[in-house]
C-alpha cells in the first residue's frame, strides 16, 4: 500500500497504486493534484534499505515510463536521511533513473522534490528536472522549509506547466504604471521583481533560481490567468549584465518554456557593462552566444519590453530571429530610437500591449481585471 504520507501528495481518493515497495521505500501511484492528472514517485531512503537501490529505481523508471506513454506530468519526491548514502550509480539503478528522465526531458514536465542531501547521485536527477524543489534550501530551483511548502509549491508550478491556470478570456490589469517600479534616477540600480510582479497577475509570479546569477531573473506566472514565462535582466546585481552563468540559467529557462509551450516576454533594461575588457569580451559574448541560440531555436511567441536602456549585444540577443511571433516595446521614458523597435508605448499600457502581443487579439480595456 503507499504510505499516508505519500498519498497526501495527491487529491484525496485520487491515488491508483502501482507499486508499493516497504523494504526498498519507493511508492508510486497515478492520481491527480488539484484535478490535473499525474504520475508520482516516492522515494523514502535510509540506513537499511541502500541495499534495494536497483529494485527501487526499477519502479521509479516504471513510473517514468507511464508518465511519457500516457503524457502525464511527472512527481517525484525524494525523502533522503542523512545517514542514507546514494550508492555507485554507475554500477546500480540511478544511471537507469538517468536515462528514463532524459528520454522525457522537454515532454512532459518533471517536477521534483528533495528531502534531505541533494549531492552524489541525486544531482544529476536534481539537473535534469525541470524544476526541482529543496526542503531546507540548497539553491535549487525554488527552496522551501517543509515539505508542506514543497507541496504547495509543486501544485503551483504544475499549474503553471499545465496551462491550468487559465482563466477564459479575461486580462489582467490595465492602467498601472509600472514606472514606479523604477529609481527616479536614470541609471540607479533596483530590483527588477516588483516590476515583474507588477506586470503579471497578482501573486502570481514564481521565479525560479533566485539564489544564483542573480543578475537575470526567470520565473513563471500568469498574464490574464495565462501562464507565462519571463526572463529579465536585474540591474541590482552589476547593472543586469549577461554572464556565462546567467546566460545559462536564463537559456535553460528560455527552452523550457519552448519545450512546453509557455509564451516569454523578456524584460530589457542593460544600463552598463562591466569595465573590464576581458569580462565584456570573454563571458558577455560567449553567454550571449548561448542565449542567443535558445531564443533562436524557440517556436513560442515572445515579447521583448525595453524599460530604460539597451546595450546593442543584449538587444540583438533578446530579438534574436526565431518562428515565435516577437514583438519589441520600449516605454516612452526609455530614450530608445523608436525605428529600433516595433513600438514606443506608455507604462501604463504595457500590460495591455503585452496581453495583445501574446494572445494575437485585441484586448478589450472593459475586460481586463486585476
Amino acid at each position: 500500500m503507499i504510505s499516508p504520507r505519500s498519498a497526501s501528495c495527491l487529491d484525496p481518493g485520487s491515488a491508483v497504486v502501482l507499486a508499493g515497495d516497504d523494504r526498498a521505500g519507493v511508492y508510486t501511484a497515478r492520481g491527480t493534484i488539484t484535478g490535473v492528472p499525474v504520475v508520482l514517485y516516492v522515494v523514502e531512503m535510509n540506513e537499511a534499505n541502500e541495499v534495494f537501490e536497483k529494485v527501487r529505481c526499477r519502479h521509479v523508471v516504471a513510473a517514468i515510463d507511464l508518465a511519457d506513454r500516457e503524457d502525464l506530468p511527472l512527481i517525484g519526491v525524494w525523502r533522503i536521511e542523512a545517514a542514507a548514502g546514494i550508492g555507485n550509480e554507475l554500477s546500480g539503478g540511478l544511471v537507469h533513473v538517468y536515462a528514463a528522465m532524459m528520454s522525457v526531458s522537454g515532454r512532459v514536465p518533471q517536477i521534483l522534490t528533495v528531502a534531505g542531501s541533494a549531492g552524489g547521485g541525486m544531482a544529476a536527477c536534481v539537473e535534469l528536472a525541470d524544476v526541482a524543489i529543496s526542503v531546507g534550501g540548497r539553491g535549487l530551483h525554488l527552496d522551501v522549509a517543509n515539505e508542506e511548502d514543497a507541496r504547495a509549491a509543486t501544485t503551483r508550478v504544475l499549474r503553471l506547466l499545465t496551462g491550468s491556470a487559465r482563466a477564459g478570456d479575461v486580462v489582467a490589469g490595465c492602467h498601472q504604471d509600472l514606472r514606479k517600479a523604477l529609481p527616479a534616477r536614470g541609471q540607479q540600480p533596483y530590483d527588477v521583481e516588483p516590476l515583474v510582479r507588477g506586470l503579471l497577475d497578482d501573486g502570481t509570479f514564481e521565479a525560479l533560481r533566485r539564489g544564483t546569477a542573480q543578475s537575470i531573473v526567470v520565473g513563471l506566472g500568469t498574464l490574464g490567468g495565462r501562464t507565462v514565462g519571463v526572463v529579465a535582466n536585474n540591474p541590482r546585481d552589476r547593472w543586469g549584465l549577461l554572464d556565462a552563468a546567467a546566460a545559462r540559467k536564463a537559456s535553460q529557462f528560455v527552452r523550457m518554456c519552448d519545450a512546453f509551450s509557455v509564451p516569454l516576454i523578456v524584460v530589457v533594461d542593460v544600463p552598463a557593462f562591466l569595465p573590464g575588457i576581458d569580462e565584456r569580451w570573454g563571458d558577455l559574448l560567449r553567454g550571449g552566444a548561448e542565449l542567443l541560440d535558445a531564443f533562436a531555436s524557440t517556436s513560442v511567441p515572445r515579447v521583448v519590453l525595453i524599460t530604460r536602456e539597451c546595450y546593442q549585444g543584449a538587444y540583438f540577443v533578446a530579438k534574436a530571429c526565431s518562428t515565435g511571433v516577437t514583438t519589441v516595446y520600449a516605454w516612452s521614458s526609455s530614450g530608445v530610437d523608436a525605428a529600433a523597435v516595433d513600438e514606443v508605448i506608455d507604462p501604463e499600457e504595457t500590460r495591455m500591449k503585452v496581453a495583445n502581443a501574446l494572445s494575437h487579439r485585441p484586448v478589450c480595456p472593459e475586460r481586463m481585471v486585476r
